[in-house]
This record gives C-alpha cells, structure tokens and sequence, in this order.
C-alpha cells in the first residue's frame, strides 16, 4: 500500500510508476527492460506492507540519478515542482559539484 500526502491509501501500481519512468527518460539511452525491471521490482526490493509516496519518489530520484542525468532532472522537476528556471540551474549545478566531487575522490585514490 502507499501512503499519500494526504494520508489517502491505494495499491501500489508498478504501471504508474513505469509511466511516470517512460516520461522521464522519454528520447534518453535507457532501455525499456531497465525501467520494467525498477518499476516490476519495486515491491520485491522494498518489503514493507505500506509505504510513503515521498519514499517511492525518493528511491526512483536515486534510480534515475545512477541512469541518466537528464532523466534524473525531469523527474526531480515534477517530483519537487519546479516552479523557475532558477530552482533547474541550482539543481543542475549541485549535479555538477557531486559528480566533480566523484571524480576527484577516484582520482585522488589512485
């Protein structure tokens, strides 16, 4: 079961979530079994009776943020309704300092 924001509960439906997947990653280089397997996999990996839509929006941010960058953003746009350009460059740019902040921990560890 998920909890909505409003306290509302519904049966999980892996179809909503692989849609709301197909948008994000809509023209991008992620295949169809990458988000079938996240989406059909979703209960199994999760094992708890109910859960928090915020939980679910969280776990497929990380999802997506190891995928594709641009889908990451998409998806974090809706998910945290983005309402300026602004709040995508700050977002955009904190993705840049993780992913520079990455690269200098492999580098610095060689």
């Amino acid at each position: 079961m998920v909890i909505k924001r409003s306290g509302r509960r519904e049966a999980f439906n892996p179809d909503k979530l692989l849609g709301k997947l197909r948008i994000a990653c809509n023209k991008r280089p992620v295949t169809e079994k990458q988000l079938r397997e996240f989406a059909y996999g979703f209960e199994d990996v999760v094992q708890v009776p109910e859960i928090p839509s915020d939980e679910i929006g969280k776990r497929t941010l990380q999802f997506l943020r190891g995928l594709d960058d641009v889908a990451y953003i998409r998806f974090l746009s809706v998910y945290r309704d983005f309402d300026s350009v602004d709040r995508f460059i700050e977002e955009i740019k904190q993705l840049d300092a993780s992913e520079i902040e990455s690269l200098e921990a492999k580098l610095s560890s060689r």
